[in-house]
Formats: C-alpha cells, structure tokens, sequence
C-alpha cells in the first residue's frame, strides 16, 4: 500500500521539500531525482487535464454583448 500512496502526488507537495530543505536528503542523493521525476510526471498529467478541461469549456462558452 505504501508504494501505491508514494506515487500520489500528496508526498511531493510538502514531505519531499521539507526533506530536502531539511538536510534529510542529501544533493547526491538518488531520492532527489526519482521525486523530482515523480513531481515532473504529475505536472504534464495536470497539465494535459487542465488543457483538455480548457478546450471542453471553450465549446460550451458562449459569449453574449457588446
């Protein structure tokens, strides 16, 4: 289960900082890059929702007005 909650994005919002801000994790350390490639992943896939939400918006937009 604890493998499964580690990929959510909850982790790399406040733990992963405060680690590395910390000292727990050291600059050459390979956690550093797995949860850096963890929070890359998680941004394209919010950014691919938020584009196609956008797009679905657009085509029930209707502006009305001068």
């Amino acid at each position: 289960v604890r493998q499964y909650i580690e990929m959510l994005p909850f982790p790399y919002m406040i733990d992963f900082p405060a680690r590395i801000l910390t000292g727990k994790l050291a600059l050459g350390d390979p956690e550093i890059l797995r949860g850096f490639g963890i929070e890359g992943i998680w941004f394209l896939v919010f950014c691919g929702i938020g584009a196609l939400m956008w797009k679905r918006g657009l085509l029930h937009y209707s502006g009305h007005g001068a």
